[in-house]
């Protein structure tokens, strides 16, 4: 991806990895508790910087099992590139400890210094939710002061249009073809269900998406 600043490179591309994390058939599974459920917690950091991700465990071990090849950009190093697989990024949080304790599973150099990557499991409210959904509700929230709050309800069509409604709400060009991956993404959220599939927060903005 081309971005206009590396802050928000980091927040698209960490926001679509979240993304597909956070749809899978088994989401309604994971239940620790009662009316609890056990959700992965996703810290991003560079350059004293964080961004959080919160996503269901099990639907983590069910994406697992599926490749997409997909990659995405967070960063250079030295005049090139650095990429990111999302499936090595899936394989990792699903074979991390497990338990509260915070431990770092991926790291990456960039010209910025590393990009770092650490979980930890959470339990939280477990979510209900309807079958078949048909939309997707997507909530960008600047923070700072910088800009207004989005609000995008999106058709189930198609990964093309979330791509779209994404890059230009957080203010990013793409550089990389992310459809085939954001068509599983869809198919998924439709068999999940209704309510709430991701939860971002980074410097400059909070990001939610839910399907209705």
């Amino acid at each position: 991806m081309t971005p206009r600043s590396p802050a928000r490179v980091t927040t698209l591309a960490l926001t679509v990895v979240a993304l597909v994390l956070s749809v899978s058939p088994c989401a309604a599974e994971g239940v620790s508790g009662a009316g609890t459920e056990t959700y992965i917690r996703l810290r991003m950091h560079q350059a004293g910087s964080n961004v959080l991700f919160e996503m269901p465990r099990r639907l983590v071990e069910d994406l697992a099992r599926t490749s997409t090849g997909t990659t995405v950009e967070i960063g250079s190093y030295r005049g090139r590139p650095v990429r990111l697989s999302l499936d090595r990024m899936v394989r990792a949080l699903r074979d991390g400890p497990r338990g509260e304790r915070e431990v770092q599973i991926l790291s990456r150099p960039t010209d910025l210094g590393p990009v770092e990557f650490f979980a930890r499991d959470v339990s939280l409210k477990a979510a209900a939710r309807e079958p078949d959904p048909k939309f997707l509700q997507v909530d960008v929230r600047p923070l700072g002061g910088q800009g207004s709050p989005t609000h995008l309800v999106l058709p189930m069509l198609g990964a093309d249009l979330l791509a779209s409604a994404l890059t230009q709400a957080l203010g990013l060009q793409t550089g990389s073809d992310m459809t085939p991956f954001l068509d599983a993404c869809l198919a998924s959220a439709q068999r999940v269900g209704s309510g709430p599939l991701l939860r971002v927060t980074s410097p400059d903005a909070q990001i939610r998406i839910a399907a209705s």
